[in-house]
């Protein structure tokens, strides 16, 4: 038996392997299919793939807006910052913002 009769294949996701076996003392050929999921790099496709892709996204979006606003809320910092030096955090730190209030409530009181 050469190669080509090993493997025939009968199309993109089903591939027949005829094999010899010893069966009760004779050779005789039995014929397996076998299913293969990924066939020769093609992949599947299925029809709802912009739906699957909106879900993933928004799953995501999701984790990492719990993620993102559990650290802002646990953010400590152990000096204030130099008046007038920006730091991304004080949109979203409770202490920044905090402090940013104190301090244009203490310029307002000097002011008035």
């Amino acid at each position: 038996m050469d190669n080509d009769d090993l493997l025939d294949l009968d199309g993109p996701r089903r591939m027949t392997i005829v094999m010899e076996e010893w069966k009760t003392g004779s050779m005789a050929n039995h014929t397996r299919e076998i299913a293969i999921p990924n066939t020769f790099g093609r992949r599947p496709v299925p029809a709802n793939w912009r739906g699957n892709t909106l879900i993933a996204g928004a799953v995501i979006f999701g984790i990492v807006a719990v993620t993102w606003k559990f650290g802002a809320d646990r953010e400590q910092w152990a000096h204030r910052p130099q008046p007038g030096e920006w730091y991304p955090s004080r949109r979203w730190s409770k202490q920044l913002i905090q402090w940013d209030k104190e301090e244009s409530q203490a310029e307002q009181s000097k002011n008035q």
